[in-house]
């Protein structure tokens, strides 16, 4: 399948960037963990949208595994 152009909504962004901070200010290796996972998850809406689980309003989220996140998309 081919990979869809994702477009990353400002509030979003300024949610990872802060969860990043806190997470970095802790230790550097675990905010880097989160961001990988960030972008595991993006990859994956990329190329297997319909695979994650339908939430609510025609969106549907995978949750991070490590962290207490989720990304939602539509």
């Amino acid at each position: 399948m081919k990979n869809k152009r994702l477009r990353i909504r400002v509030e979003a962004q300024q949610e990872i960037n802060e969860a990043f901070d806190w997470y970095f200010s802790r230790s550097p290796e675990i905010a880097r963990a989160f961001i990988d996972e960030i972008e595991n998850s993006v990859r994956q809406i990329a190329t297997h949208a319909q695979r994650f689980p339908a939430y609510t309003a025609n969106t549907r989220r995978p949750v991070l595994e490590r962290f207490p996140y989720s990304v939602i998309y539509r």
